[in-house]
């Protein structure tokens, strides 16, 4: 006949954490929050930044689940500014992202241009057509009597 209550102790898996004693069963162990995450077994203590069981996702990734052992990169097209967000935000028209992973969008270089949101590159500005700002959505020809001006 065996004996009663004699074990080891097993850590609280990736994903969860534990700030309780003499808890028995492995989903006692608490889930992380929804823009957070814990990659490691037995986490027991808050991550030391904000008092918080486990770690935020950085600007640039998501984790919308509960209980991630990982974060998310927001996608080309996409950006994230906020640590510990759960959505990645569409790029405006007139910016675009083209890498994974990142806080911010990029504004459209002089001579190009974007209509749509989500964009990962611009487009250049037609034959005739110019645009001199950064980060809009139409390029303007040259009025009547003008003609445009090449740096080339």
């Amino acid at each position: 006949m065996g004996l009663p209550n004699v074990g080891r102790c097993k850590s609280c898996l990736p994903g969860r954490y534990n700030d309780e004693t003499a808890i028995v069963n492995e989903d006692e162990c608490k889930l992380c929050g929804v823009g957070r995450y814990n990659d490691k077994e037995g986490l027991a203590i808050p991550d030391g930044r904000d008092g918080i069981y486990c770690t935020a996702c950085n600007a640039g990734s998501i984790q919308p689940d509960l209980g991630s052992k990982e974060c998310l990169e927001c996608s080309p097209g996409q950006s994230q500014e906020k640590a510990g967000d759960v959505q990645c935000l569409s790029c405006l028209a007139g910016k675009y992202q083209h890498l994974f992973g990142k806080a911010e969008c990029n504004d459209c270089m002089t001579g190009f241009y974007g209509t749509e949101i989500g964009r990962e590159d611009c487009d250049m500005c037609p034959k005739g057509w110019y645009q001199d700002e950064l980060g809009l959505e139409i390029c303007e020809g040259c009025p009547l009597g003008c003609r445009l001006n090449l740096f080339f």
